[in-house]
């Protein structure tokens, strides 16, 4: 529902008071809410503070969780060179007087959200009840300290959704790191999938403008489908022609038709590095009977070796901000897919 953005401000206030054990500290700047899209942005009066606050992830407002992230043209290496232009707090005074605790965040330690980069890992095919004191102690003994652990959960059942991000404290770790724990036997058939979430100019390049803030968004609000529901336990999802990539993009994005060619050019130019690609499809929201395939790529290469080798290149990457899902689909549902006139 709508949200006033004073009351926005209030409540974030009202926590970095609390965390800070500073009734006056009143670090909120502006608060801007886009209602229609189920998200806002918070300016702080501190750099440090706005990163203390990512750790946050989670917290109640309203009696909904609501996840926390950066925003999307976040630069994490430009923000470490910056000077604070409003306040002047040192990164450990902050750090060490923040407390998550204070309003109710069980902390470990760790960082609970990876900044984006090139040192963000993402870790794939996590078993769903592995607890995420096991999931560091995995990643530690083989990657040493971490930085940041952020293992993607249901929000009712507490369950991992099966991936997660990290960042290792020593970056110079990092590859060795992600050599070492890919196809790690986790239990039960599980094989872990672990590559660089972001690398360099490989993200996908579709990316909405956006002001600048923290960006805080309700954890059931926003229209896509969560990558959990879409991504297919390893060991049972055959290999075929045909992959379907979810958690790209959503269907207000799509309404809008000189978006949805920018995006659909730039999808169909990431896939066709990986092999011939014979049909594309994004159906809207005109284009479908069945509901469920709105706002899914459906691609169609030539052979399976070459579905297999796009899904290993795409899926876990980032594409506006969003971890790409990616599942095979077979030849005989993509037939019935076919039959439905998806066509643009």
């Amino acid at each position: 529902g709508h949200v006033p953005q004073a009351d926005l401000f209030q409540f974030w206030n009202a926590v970095v008071n609390k965390c800070m054990g500073d009734d006056n500290r009143n670090a909120v700047l502006s608060v801007y809410v886009n209602a229609m899209r189920n998200f806002a942005f918070v300016e702080f009066d501190s750099m440090q503070i706005a990163t203390c606050c990512m750790d946050l992830d989670g917290i109640s407002y309203n009696g909904q969780p609501i996840n926390i992230r950066r925003p999307k043209n976040y630069n994490a290496e430009l923000a470490r060179i910056l000077p604070n232009p409003i306040n002047t707090e040192k990164d450990e005074e902050v750090m060490k007087k923040f407390n998550p605790e204070a309003v109710g965040i069980e902390t470990t330690g760790l960082r609970t959200v990876c900044d984006e980069g090139p040192n963000k890992i993402y870790v794939g095919n996590l078993p769903p009840h592995l607890p995420n004191a096991h999931i560091q102690e995995l990643l530690e003994a083989v990657g040493g300290k971490l930085k940041a652990l952020q293992v993607v959960r249901n929000v009712n059942t507490g369950l991992s959704k099966g991936y997660g991000f990290c960042e290792f404290e020593d970056h110079s770790k990092t590859e060795q790191a992600i050599k070492d724990l890919s196809g790690l036997d986790v239990g039960n058939g599980k094989l872990l999938i672990v590559k660089r979430a972001l690398v360099g100019n490989e993200s996908l390049v579709y990316s909405p403008t956006t002001p600048t803030g923290v960006s805080v968004g309700s954890s059931n609000a926003a229209p896509i489908s969560p990558v959990a529901a879409e991504i297919r336990e390893i060991s049972n999802d055959v290999p075929t022609r045909i992959l379907v990539l979810t958690n790209m993009i959503t269907d207000e994005e799509l309404r809008n038709p000189v978006e949805y060619n920018e995006i659909k050019r730039d999808i169909q130019s990431e896939c066709s590095n990986y092999g011939k690609v014979l049909s594309f499809r994004l159906p809207r929201m005109n284009q479908t009977k069945n509901q469920d395939h709105v706002a899914k790529v459906f691609v169609e290469y030539k052979t399976v070796e070459e579905a297999k080798k796009a899904r290993k290149n795409i899926e876990g990457r980032s594409f506006a901000q969003r971890t790409i899902g990616c599942r095979y689909m077979s030849e005989r549902e993509f037939s019935v897919l076919a039959d439905e006139s998806l066509n643009d």
